[in-house]
């Protein structure tokens, strides 16, 4: 390989921490990371006619924006809880992150609209008799 030139580019917050946490995955600093990225796409699209500048902006598939939001959510998921632990310790975030789970299940109980059955059967303690 020769000589490495700099580039500067910009993206949001969010794709930085998405890039962020791949990176750290693959046990790579962010500058490689991208750097391999790039390569991988050139080397992918070489073969083929390059797309024109409105088709490579085009909005991705439904099922892609699915990935994405859900990948998002898990992004998100694991920062916040990284530094939570960093901030009040690993046992108290343990603890708010079962407190967190349990809510999450009731709401997301409550917005898939659970049987009224189900939702009382749960909520009353078993009898003993």
């Amino acid at each position: 390989m020769g000589r490495l030139n700099q580039i500067k580019i910009g993206v949001d917050a969010l794709t930085e921490a998405r890039l962020t946490v791949r990176a750290q995955q693959a046990g790579a600093t962010l500058s490689e990371y991208v750097r391999g990225l790039i390569v991988r796409d050139l080397s992918c699209t070489d073969d083929r006619v390059a797309p024109s500048a409105d088709e490579s902006l085009a909005q991705p598939p439904a099922d892609a924006l699915t990935a994405q939001l859900l990948e998002l959510a898990l992004v998100t998921g694991i920062l916040v809880r990284a530094q939570l632990a960093q901030m009040v310790g690993e046992d108290e975030a343990r603890n708010l992150e079962s407190r967190a789970q349990v809510k999450a299940a009731e709401h997301v109980k409550a917005l898939l609209g659970e049987p009224e059955a189900e939702r009382s059967s749960d909520s009353e303690p078993a009898s003993t008799s």
